[in-house]
């Protein structure tokens, strides 16, 4: 039976009507589709939030494509498990003193000069690059999230940091870092990668519009970076407050590596002294969130 002709519809307003509902149903699938994936997204991130680590804690509150997240978990697993990494860590409990003297001699002959005069006296208005760096700082300074201004700093960097390679200046401020990247040269090796993203993320560690709390403390939105050297490379340690009842009862910190790795990946800090059966739990705790979180994004419900 011919419907169109039965009501006396023309072809031209049955095929208006067949594209509206094919449209429709598209609209439907998409949305469907979109829900499932917020779904998925939330399950995954849930997983990361109860791990009861700190670093886990901060990656799911990030915006990060599936592939990126699951790569920045094996990298803090893998790193968690690693003979070498434990060394570091017992031979820090083991020998403090030594450690300590580490470093103070990199704090001394690189810290001080390159975090303090260098960084200071470093306005990024020189050059292109400089300023086209600082317009992308300002840009992130007006985010409120504070994992979200880490976060895209460390992109910022690890983009503008240029390639590793040792230099014959010593003294290389973050300005010049971004000067030889944006020329082609190596921006430098991990000292100066370090310095630059923990000077890029002083920049923004408060937000626009957000004053500091008149009792002193971070605060929900503030955070502290620190370069941490070590006798064989050098990388950035961030504080956040840890909040309770609008209150700071405490620091929570993670580690972040430009040089090693080109995917945000907070770390369990490094070199603390931490006893190798703490990290080992922490391990196991990981691996367990990985499960967790890979068993979420593939499931089919």
């Amino acid at each position: 039976m011919n419907i169109g002709k039965f009501f006396n519809i023309s072809p031209f307003f049955q095929e208006s009507v067949i594209v509206v509902l094919m449209k429709i149903l598209l609209l439907g699938l998409l949305a469907s589709t979109l829900s499932m994936a917020a779904t998925k997204a939330e399950k995954a991130n849930k997983c990361l939030a109860d791990s009861g680590l700190t670093n886990l804690k901060a990656l799911s509150r990030v915006s990060m494509p599936y592939a990126d997240k699951q790569k920045a978990l094996f990298t803090i697993c893998d790193e968690m498990d690693d003979p070498a990494e434990n060394e570091s860590a017992e031979f820090a409990q083991i020998d403090p003193l030594w450690d300590q003297a580490i470093s103070v001699v990199g704090a001394v002959f690189s810290g001080f000069y390159k975090e303090g005069i260098a960084a200071l006296a470093e306005t990024l208005e020189g050059s292109p690059a400089q300023r086209r760096y600082k317009a992308h700082l300002e840009m992130i300074k007006r985010i409120k999230d504070p994992h979200e201004r880490v976060i895209r700093v460390f992109n910022l960097a690890r983009a503008s940091q240029g390639s590793y390679g040792p230099i014959i200046n010593l003294i290389r401020n973050p300005g010049q870092v971004l000067d030889a990247a944006a020329a082609g040269e190596a921006g430098g090796i991990c000292r100066e990668f370090a310095v630059l993203l923990a000077f890029s993320l002083r920049w923004v560690a408060r937000p626009y519009g957000v004053q500091a709390p008149t009792f002193g403390g971070l605060g929900d939105h503030a955070f502290n970076a620190t370069v941490v050297y070590s006798a064989r490379h050098a990388w950035v340690r961030v504080s956040m407050a840890k909040m309770q009842n609008g209150r700071q009862v405490g620091i929570e910190q993670f580690d972040l590596d430009t040089t090693w790795h080109d995917v945000y990946a907070p770390l369990n800090p490094r070199r603390t002294g931490e006893r190798r059966s703490s990290v080992g739990q922490k391990y196991k705790l990981c691996m367990r969130a990985s499960s967790c979180f890979d068993n979420a994004i593939y499931s089919r419900d």
